[in-house]
Formats: C-alpha cells, sequence, structure tokens
C-alpha cells in the first residue's frame, strides 16, 4: 500500500505560506475537502487519543479558548469549517529516499530538531483505510491540550535546512557516533516526558555528544558538560535560555542539573527542595534540557568536527 499524504497530527495554527516542500518531494498544504471528508470517515472509527477525550476530528475543527482572566479555565469551542486544521502532507515523489514512508521519517526527523516537532504517521493511500507508523499516545495529550503553536515560513525554512543538513551528516562515516546520539533523540519521543526516566535518556544524549570517560574529579561527566556547554553556548543559533532558572550562574544551574540526574540515575527521592530548589520541578527540568538538546544537535548538524574534537578533550 503506497502512501498518498499523510495528515499533519498537530492542530498549527498556520500562517506559513502554503503550498509548501518540506523535504524533497513533500508538500506541505491545506487538505482538500474531499481528503478531510475522508480524514473524518477513516480517523473516527479509530481513536489514538486516551478514552474520554472525544471524537478524533474535534482538535482539528475546534480550539480551546481562555474563559478566565486567571488562565485557569478553559473551553472548547467548534470552528467554523474554513477556519478548521487539517493540513497534510502530499507525497508527491519518493525518489530522494530508498522506501516509500521514509520522506515522512525525514520530516519528523528535520522537525524534531527545529521548534515546531511535525507528527505525520498517519498515512492514506489509493486503498481502503489507513496506515500508521508508531506513535506516542502521550504526544497527543501534549499536542491537544499544551499551548497553540504557530507554524511560519521560517519554520518550514528551518526544517528544510535541517533536512539537508542531515543528509550530509548522515553521508560521512566519520559522523556515526553523532548519528547515534541523534537516533537516541529520537527514541526518546517514545517516553513519556512526565516520567524521570526521559530526564535521565536526555542527559544521555547531552553526555554522548560532549563526554568522555572521566579520569578524575576534574574530568567529572558533570565538569565535562559544565565547561563545555559554556564554551558552544556562544556559537548556538538561539542561545540557551536559563530564564526558568531565575538569575543563578550557568554554572552553578548544571551542577543542579547534575545532581538531580544523578538522584534519577542511583536511586532515592528526587524532590525538588533545599539545593534543587531552583529547578522548580520535573517538567521545567525536561523543557530546558530538551530545548538545549535541540540546539546542540543542530550545532553539530554545522559543525560536526567541532563536537568530535570537543567530546574528546
Amino acid at each position: 500500500m503506497r502512501p498518498k499524504f499523510s495528515l499533519v497530527l498537530n492542530p498549527f495554527e498556520m500562517s506559513a505560506k502554503l503550498p509548501v516542500e518540506l523535504v524533497p518531494g513533500h508538500i506541505l498544504r491545506r487538505a482538500a475537502s474531499e481528503e478531510v471528508t475522508r480524514i473524518k470517515h477513516e480517523t473516527e472509527r479509530w481513536n489514538p487519543v486516551s478514552a474520554g477525550l472525544g471524537k478524533f476530528t474535534n482538535f482539528y475543527e475546534g480550539c480551546w479558548v481562555q474563559t478566565t482572566d486567571d488562565g485557569s479555565g478553559k473551553s472548547f469551542y467548534l470552528m467554523e469549517p474554513e477556519s478548521w486544521r487539517y493540513f497534510i502532507i502530499d507525497i508527491r515523489d519518493t525518489t530522494a529516499f530508498g522506501g516509500v514512508n521514509l520522506g515522512l521519517h525525514a520530516i519528523e526527523a528535520a522537525s524534531r530538531l527545529s521548534r515546531t516537532e511535525i507528527k505525520c504517521s498517519v498515512w492514506f493511500s489509493d486503498d481502503p483505510g489507513v496506515g500508521w507508523q508508531n506513535y506516542p499516545q502521550h504526544f497527543y495529550q501534549e499536542a491537544f491540550y499544551g499551548e497553540e503553536v504557530e507554524f511560519t515560513d521560517d519554520d518550514a525554512k528551518l526544517i528544510r535546512n535541517i533536512d539537508e543538513q542531515l543528509r550530509v551528516l548522515k553521508s560521512e562515516p566519520v559522523n556515526k557516533d553523532i548519528d547515534r546520539s541523534l537516533g537516541m533523540f529520537g527514541q526518546l519521543d517514545m517516553v513519556d516526558p512526565d516520567h524521570s526516566l526521559y530526564v535521565l535518556g536526555l542527559f544521555a544524549v547531552i553526555e554522548s555528544l560532549l563526554t568522555h570517560n572521566p579520569k578524575g574529579e576534574y574530568d567529572s561527566l558533570g565538569h565535562q558538560i559544565r565547561t563545555k556547554m559554556n564554551l558552544l553556548s556562544d556559537r548556538f543559533q538561539e542561545s540557551i535560555d536559563y530564564g526558568p532558572f531565575g538569575k543563578h550562574p550557568s554554572d552553578t544551574i548544571w551542577t543542579k542539573l547534575y545532581e538531580c540526574r544523578s538522584k534519577i540515575a542511583h536511586g532515592g527521592p528526587l524532590e525538588f527542595t533545599g539545593s534543587l530548589q531552583i529547578l522548580k520541578n520535573l517538567a521545567v527540568v525536561g523543557a530546558f534540557l530538551r530545548s538545549t538538546t535541540k540546539k546542540l544537535l543542530r550545532q553539530a548538524l554545522v559543525e560536526p568536527k567541532l563536537l568530535r574534537s570537543l567530546r574528546a578533550c
């Protein structure tokens, strides 16, 4: 069964000029009326969202509206059809990829390092029914109940650029360790961000990119990350945002983050009190580490030789 188009699972607020090519032969555009009809028909027969959240299609036909000044209250409203958020990946040419689904994988891999992470693992062919690749159920909770994300022309351009950089990196065997780190980061999609193992996994990706086996106290993993992050931070296109942790120095924040990592790895209660109070909670830690890991991986695409050298020193 050959995919014809894939549903963009994220209910984006779309401001990008459509249609736009994200990776070779794969066009992001608004679904035509007959495609919306088919999407509605097919998806109403299955629901990857946990029971009790309502019809799957409601997430593309409705929106959450704040009903209280303090932001604590929200209500769900259905929109007019012209405002529905059915966007698809139109699969026009797969010759740039070795398999019929690999273009969709490429979109998810590139967007994973961008601001707007696209999920497009549900696809439609000329045959009845739908096909889908593995998708994390927790993603739907995050996508449909989190803050609405705008998708812009700059987002589309960044995804195209990252895809091109990934192709170059993967074509050079010397970058196999960076490629392995990218794979580890992708595997974290299947881990619930609310779980402490998610934070441990993000640290594993960072360590795989920056650290070698420590030889002494001043060569510890924590020390390597603190010093190397400080060296790299000025080279990032977007600087690391330490704002969620207040006005503490970056060295202090990384020390506390690594203390948090050690508590998760070695057991014992993880409480954000005392010395860990500046980290707020696990959600704040996870969001910061994911954002920082993306920036680090994007820098590895731009300067792989530097990352390889920095890891060894």
